[in-house]
């Protein structure tokens, strides 16, 4: 495969590879059929590829448990097999690399892709940690984009509301050639590929800072910043500056982001459409939430007034 040279191909080309990938992935490949499956509850199809890090090709024998069920992944890395929906992990190995276990979550009654799984060779690890800030133009001026879901080599997490991201547990070298290593997306936005271009650099052992990266704004008009959610604040009724306000997608459990009111109560936040819950918290430790759903980035919505009581 032409990405196992350390020279980086053209974007034309890679954009030719990428479809290629999408086909086979598609069609399964064949994929090492399955070993079985459903034997620990309902089974469900799984796809995806497994590659290596520094050099974008299929290692030898690659292969990926899921429990007791053992699946051989084709020449070209892509597998496809039937497995048991309580899955909750699996194991990635191939003949000069270090084996690797992720998290699944699989779901019932459709096609569960994996994606790439990208291994580490022999004398590397999983020690590279990413971080960076997912970012917008909006008018002219850049603007944090919270709520965004950033995956790279199979790792996910979430943009806070400043747009920062931290995924950890990556591979070291990842990046070394020119290929697809994951994307960013946003409700209302269009997905960011990244690629060796994305990253500008491999994954070093530790920290590494991928900077801004910039996701494309939705079509048709856009608030001007700073906010998409806004609310205001009352202590006895009073406008109340300072109070801390919390965001966090509904049913996520971990929050977003913080800020606190300015001199007339009021908050601001710039997130991706979604419904989230607004907490806020004053300096006696009182506290009250709001639901509000974002629908749309062009219509920027307002919470209901929360009156903290002493």
């Amino acid at each position: 495969m032409e990405g196992t040279t350390n020279l980086k191909i053209s974007r034309k080309r890679l954009m030719a590879l990428a479809a290629g990938t999408a086909i086979a992935l598609m069609a399964g490949c064949g994929g090492g059929g399955g070993g079985g499956g459903g034997n620990n509850g309902t089974g469900v199809t799984v796809i995806g590829s497994i590659k290596d890090a520094t050099t974008y090709s299929s290692p030898a024998n690659a292969a990926i448990s899921f429990g007791g069920v053992n699946v051989k992944a084709a020449a070209d890395g892509t597998f496809s097999a039937t497995v048991p929906v309580s899955a909750k992990s699996a194991t990635v190995s191939g003949t000069g690399e270090v084996s690797r276990t992720i998290a699944v979550s699989l779901k019932s009654n459709q096609v569960n892709n994996l994606g790439a799984i990208f291994l580490a060779p022999t004398g590397s690890d999983y020690s590279a940690n990413a971080s960076g800030r997912v970012v917008t133009s909006v008018k002219g001026a850049i603007q944090p984009v919270g709520n965004a879901t950033v995956t790279i080599g199979n790792v996910t997490g979430q943009s806070l509301a400043d747009g920062t991201f931290s995924l950890t547990g990556l591979p070291v070298g990842l990046g070394s050639v020119n290929g697809l290593y994951g994307k960013i997306s946003a409700s209302g936005f269009e997905d960011k590929l990244i690629s060796a271009d994305t990253l500008a650099f491999a994954l070093v052992s530790g920290a590494n800072n991928l900077g801004d990266l910039l996701i494309a704004q939705p079509s048709g008009s856009t608030p001007l910043p700073p906010y998409t959610i806004t609310g205001n604040i009352t202590v006895a009724g009073k406008a109340q500056a300072g109070v801390a306000v919390q965001i966090a997608v509904q049913g996520a459990g971990t929050g977003l982001g913080q800020t606190v009111t300015d001199a007339s109560g009021n908050y601001y936040f710039w997130v991706a459409p979604a419904a989230y819950t607004v907490q806020a918290t004053d300096n006696a430790g009182t506290t009250m939430s709001e639901s509000v759903t974002l629908g749309s980035l062009s219509t920027p919505v307002s919470a209901a007034t929360m009156n903290l009581v002493p």
